[in-house]
């Protein structure tokens, strides 16, 4: 089995409680605080989650179960760029 930098990335959430809403972020060893979306409540038992690019998806289940879906929808944003020097402008 072949182990990526990005999966062997533990992500770090923080979620930003708003009267809309959840916006949900990460901390990215190399950028920071990352934006990854927003989820709302579409109704007692469902959520919605939209993020930055705009896709959008519903879970019908509890929170968790929508930020997992949005986390993994924006699982792109976990990779370890090898060239990134934090030094360059």
């Amino acid at each position: 089995m072949q182990t990526t930098a990005a999966a062997a990335l533990e992500r770090v959430v923080e979620r930003r409680w708003h009267a809309r809403g959840v916006a949900v972020y990460t901390v990215h060893p190399q950028y920071g605080l990352l934006a990854r979306g927003r989820i709302r409540v579409a109704r007692r038992d469902a959520w919605t989650w939209s993020d930055p690019d705009a896709n959008v998806g519903r879970v019908i289940g509890d929170y968790l179960d929508a930020e997992a879906a949005l986390l993994d929808a924006t699982a792109a944003l976990d990779e370890i760029d090898p060239d990134f020097d934090p030094n360059e402008e």
